[in-house]
């Protein structure tokens, strides 16, 4: 009876050892796999984060260029107003020229 008892005690402790074994190996796979999966997220989140700063410079120069085309539209359009004002100040002294010459002339 103590033969057979040491028997199964004997195999019950060497399948123990058996599983603990694959499972300490299958961990080890395991977590070399999640390793390499945290650092392939690790590498696709530093991507990733080049792409943003990269916009985000974009995005600053874009911002930069159009406040200088708004400065040069501003003053492309003072410009503008000031040549029509002339244009219309003229218009204005040629018919009091034409005024003053009816008036002088009759």
């Amino acid at each position: 009876m103590k033969i057979a008892l040491g028997i199964i005690l004997g195999v019950v402790l060497f399948i123990s050892v058996v599983f603990n074994f694959a499972l300490y190996h299958q961990r080890d796979a395991w977590a070399s796999s999640r390793r390499s999966e945290r650092n392939g997220e690790t590498d696709l989140l530093d991507k990733e984060r080049a792409v943003a700063r990269d916009r985000s410079k974009s995005i600053a120069h874009m911002e930069k260029t159009l406040e200088g085309m708004r400065n040069w539209t501003a003053t492309a359009d003072g410009y503008l107003s000031e040549k029509k004002i002339e244009k219309e100040l003229r218009a204005r002294q040629a018919e009091l020229d034409l005024l003053q010459f009816e008036a002088g002339g009759e």
